[in-house]
């Protein structure tokens, strides 16, 4: 077994090219959640480097849709 959750995710969704098995395969083979596996997805794909920098660009527009839901 592969020994890092982002290794495997790389080499499932080279293999399969679906990422939806890729993160299943994570869950199963490390025992990650949703959250976890989702922040793994998005550190192999290059699309943020940590867990943190995504929180950080979601925020503004969770306060963005709880400011617009309020507003009615």
């Amino acid at each position: 077994m592969t020994a890092n959750p982002r290794k495997l995710f790389r080499e499932v969704l080279g293999d399969t090219k679906r990422p939806l098995e890729a993160i299943k395969a994570e869950r199963e083979g490390f025992g990650l959640s949703v959250d976890e596996a989702m922040a793994v997805c998005l550190e192999a794909t290059g699309r943020v480097s940590t867990l943190s920098e995504q929180q950080a660009k979601l925020g503004p527009l969770l306060r963005l849709g709880s400011f617009a839901r309020n507003a009615d």
